[in-house]
């Protein structure tokens, strides 16, 4: 399957879990497993776009290259923070509809479904600017 097929396969992962299950289970621990599958989605899409092994640590040189949107930028920051957090965060809980991630240094980062919302949209924007991109 190529990287793209699996960036479809994600993004629509995480599209059933924010418009099915969220709003069935109102679960608030689903928004980052949501952001995660959102995260899997634009790497593979990255890696569809530059196909040598693509790490987080050649994405700013893919993104230069293709002159990336600004809001295509913020979205990558945004899943690549909350990923780091979440595998970082010592601890979690969920606070009215947001789920709240603390660093060490009790840094917190809530995660809230309007935003998850937002992600989802835009990853579904930047998937569709890949694919145009690999058509060319």
């Amino acid at each position: 399957m190529d990287n793209l097929k699996k960036a479809l396969q994600q993004y629509e992962i995480a599209k059933h879990l924010m418009t099915i299950t969220y709003p069935l289970m109102k679960d608030s621990k689903l928004l980052p497993a949501i952001n995660a599958n959102l995260k899997n989605a634009v790497d593979h899409a990255l890696m569809a776009l530059h196909k040598p092994a693509t790490t987080d640590k050649n994405v700013p040189a893919i993104l230069e290259k293709y002159n990336l949107p600004p809001e295509f930028s913020e979205l990558i920051a945004e899943l690549n923070e909350i990923k780091n957090l979440q595998q970082k965060s010592p601890v979690e809980f969920s606070r009215k509809d947001s789920y709240i991630l603390a660093s060490r240094e009790f840094k917190l980062k809530a995660v809230s479904p309007q935003e998850t919302k937002k992600n989802v949209l835009l990853t579904k924007q930047f998937l569709d600017w890949v694919s145009d991109l690999s058509l060319e």
